[in-house]
């Protein structure tokens, strides 16, 4: 048994000082790493691009509460009180000048009801940040 240990010792540290096992395991290493950090690395290829915070053009119908959103300073989305039409920011929207249209109108059972458009339906960020500011 003794002989075991030692023929075991020799040979892990034969396969050990290897150059083929310390390239793997390093490259191994820098993969793992990697795939850890993929969406920081993601991130720092598509950081050149200028983001802005997506524009909500409001129709307030209530009077009311149109002026209050637009002070709002948010860091994530910028209210823009609208004197166009519906159908003119339904346009907007379609062409990409705004994200999407928020209509406050009166309600007999709350403050007001809120809609909004946006072209882009399953983009839940931007009405999970209007909810958040209403």
């Amino acid at each position: 048994m003794n002989k075991f240990w030692v023929v075991l010792s020799q040979t892990y540290m034969t396969r050990f000082k290897s150059k083929s096992f310390i390239i793997t395991t390093a490259l191994f290493l820098v993969f793992i790493l990697g795939l850890g950090n993929i969406d920081k690395i993601i991130d720092l290829f598509n950081s050149d691009e200028e983001v802005s915070e997506p524009i909500i053009a409001i129709i307030d119908e209530t009077d009311v509460y149109g002026d209050y959103l637009e002070n709002i300073e948010s860091q994530s989305v910028q209210f823009n009180v609208a004197t166009d039409s519906k159908e003119a920011l339904n346009e907007a929207v379609l062409a990409g000048d705004i994200e999407g249209v928020l209509i406050l109108t009166p309600d007999d059972l709350s403050p007001f009801n809120a809609t909004l458009y946006l072209e882009d339906v399953l983009n839940n960020y931007i009405e999970y940040e209007v909810a958040e500011q209403l």
